[in-house]
């Protein structure tokens, strides 16, 4: 058997490691943002829906936006226009563009439902010891939690305090109801 054959054959077997390699959670993201795509009506008539849904939050439609949230909301629909410009379905759109097109989306969506903390945002991140990026997806009071979680965890490495409850809880050094 010559060596390319043999080569061939190591590639085509090695493909369904690869796959499962990938991980579930960038699947079920990528999964998720394909459902909201198949959602959506054509490119146009959903560019006209963001237009109209910004244009009613700037009347104070759905209650009093801070600027900087109005900022925020123009920068997210200037997004999904740049990502739908030159398609007629979202469809059409790549699996990372699909996952901003949902991003883009649901800030929108927080901001005129005033609710930011529950907006979910999706992030590719690579784990130590390899190239393949997963998605990640919390919401905005989850990934604050896990900041301060992970700043207090650094301030008691460093000897300047003693770990608070719900620290040494997670660490499972003590139980909820001893705090």
């Amino acid at each position: 058997m010559s060596s390319r054959a043999v080569l061939l054959g190591i590639l085509l077997m090695s493909v369904p490691m690869i796959t499962q390699a990938i991980p579930r959670a960038a699947q079920e993201v990528t999964a998720r943002a394909d459902q909201y795509v198949e959602g959506l009506s054509s490119a146009a008539a959903f560019l006209r829906e963001v237009r109209d849904t910004v244009e009613l939050a700037r009347a104070g439609e759905y209650g009093k936006i801070k600027p900087a949230d109005l900022g925020r909301l123009d920068e997210a629909r200037s997004r999904i226009t740049e990502l739908l410009e030159g398609h007629e379905h979202a469809r059409q759109l790549s699996a990372e563009e699909r996952i901003e097109l949902f991003n883009a989306q649901e800030l929108i969506t927080s901001i005129v439902r005033n609710d930011d903390k529950s907006r979910r945002v999706c992030t590719k991140v690579h784990g130590t010891g390899t190239r393949i990026a997963r998605s990640e997806c919390l919401t905005v009071a989850q990934r604050e939690q896990r900041a301060q979680e992970t700043r207090e965890a650094t301030r008691v490495q460093q000897g300047f305090r003693e770990p608070s409850c719900s620290v040494r809880e997670g660490l499972g050094q003590v139980r909820a109801d001893s705090c």
